[in-house]
């Protein structure tokens, strides 16, 4: 892929450290600007795909002015192989795997500072991805048809036959379908005009899309690794005899994509697994902390919020509202008693027995069962309480019951 590298490495980690670093440096302008990175990489993908999809769907009857800029295109990265390397790592497909695997990676870990940051963007690198990987289907978008052809099946061999016709017709076909669908979604104009629910059974797709991506990754470096296999033929003797280096280096190179697409496919799943796990333990401490009664709850409310004199106090409820005590928006006077200094009530509990209220508001009497946490005195005082905030008797009535109490 690139010409600086070691023809062993396998494409998918030579571009993963431009990929990488791409995704890591380019946050701000991507989500400020992202039709600044679509545009130049879409003309630049159509200037390599559409001469080869041409050849490919029209053959001869190929419009000439097209056939010539991809002969142009060509020329020139092999005059210049600097050039070509930015081509190649622009528009290869490993790139645009590396930004789906940038996406789908983020969903599955711990939301550290660096995967926050790159969650800003992952609609933008979804759509990058998918227009590096769209011109890269149009370019092998015939491959299928080669296995009808004799020929092509003799220079295989058995084996290689096989696991390449499983990565580009068995897997392949389904793959493009899983792309295109989440892809075209991932338009913010189209995204609008769907319905959130439906937008989201749309994306769920991702996760076999995910998992066919690598697996077609691994079945092609199984099926080149496998070229020609068990390598006693007339075509694979003048391989490894014409150039035994080249033989061995491309050997090693596929060999190595294999694992390195089968190694991705465990990472992911075992960190899906370890997300699923933590979700259910939340959920689980979650159920474990809720109250079973209303007993334990009230008894945590009140010991919660300790009265003056540090005992723990019984909660009055929240008066019933006045249809005349609310203002033209709207709001609740105890919410605006709040706002001028004055204590709001707090919210009734239904499952509470500690607050139970008549029809008429009265205040809350105390709950029998725990005694203990409402004394006398914290019982009065918010019934003295409850009464200033909703008329009831008047404040000189309350004041004279807390001093009742008191004495």
């Amino acid at each position: 892929m690139l010409s600086f590298m070691p023809g062993y490495i396998p494409d998918i980690v030579q571009a993963a450290p431009f990929a990488l670093a791409f995704c890591l440096l380019c946050v701000r302008p991507l989500r400020a600007f992202p039709v600044a990175f679509y545009a130049p990489i879409t003309v630049l993908v159509a200037a390599i795909s559409i001469p080869a999809f041409c050849k490919t769907a029209m053959g001869p009857a190929a419009p000439a002015a097209i056939v010539q800029m991809g002969s142009a295109l060509d020329t020139a990265q092999r005059a210049m192989p600097l050039f070509g390397d930015m081509v190649d790592l622009l528009t290869s497909a490993v790139t645009g795997v590396w930004l789906y695997l940038v996406v789908m990676f983020i969903g599955v870990m711990h939301k550290g500072p660096i995967v926050r940051r790159l969650f800003t963007v992952r609609s933008e690198l979804s759509i990058l991805g998918g227009i590096i990987v769209f011109g890269h289907v149009l370019r092998v978008i015939a491959l299928p048809t080669y296995f009808m052809s004799e020929q092509f099946r003799a220079v295989w061999g058995t084996p290689a036959l096989y696991l390449m016709f499983a990565a580009t017709v068995v897997v392949g076909i389904a793959l493009t379908v899983l792309f295109v669908v989440p892809w075209v979604t991932s338009f913010r104009f189209i995204r609008r005009r769907m319905k959130g629910s439906t937008w989201k059974k749309v994306q769920k797709t991702a996760y076999p899309f995910m998992y066919l991506m690598l697996l077609q990754g691994a079945l092609l470096g199984m099926g080149h690794a496998a070229l020609g296999y068990p390598f006693d033929t007339q075509q694979s003797l003048y391989r490894l005899m014409g150039n035994p280096a080249d033989f061995v280096t491309n050997h090693a190179q596929y060999v190595g994509q294999a694992w390195v697409y089968l190694f991705l496919i465990g990472l992911y799943t075992a960190l899906l697994v370890r997300r699923q796990l933590e979700r259910r333990e939340r959920r689980a401490a979650r159920a474990g902390n809720a109250p079973m009664d209303g007993t334990a709850l009230a008894t945590n409310a009140d010991s919660a919020n300790p009265d003056a004199d540090g005992s723990a106090a019984c909660h009055s409820p929240k008066p019933q509202a006045d249809p005349d005590s609310t203002t033209s928006e709207g709001t609740d006077t105890s919410t605006q008693g709040e706002a001028q200094g004055r204590p709001a009530a707090e919210p009734v509990q239904a499952d509470d027995p500690a607050r139970v209220d008549d029809s008429e508001g009265s205040p809350a009497q105390p709950n029998p069962h725990n005694a203990e946490s409402c004394t006398p005195t914290a019982a009065v005082r918010a019934v003295a309480q409850t009464m200033r905030l909703t008329g009831h008797g008047g404040t000189m009535a309350g004041d004279a019951a807390l001093g009742t109490s008191q004495a």
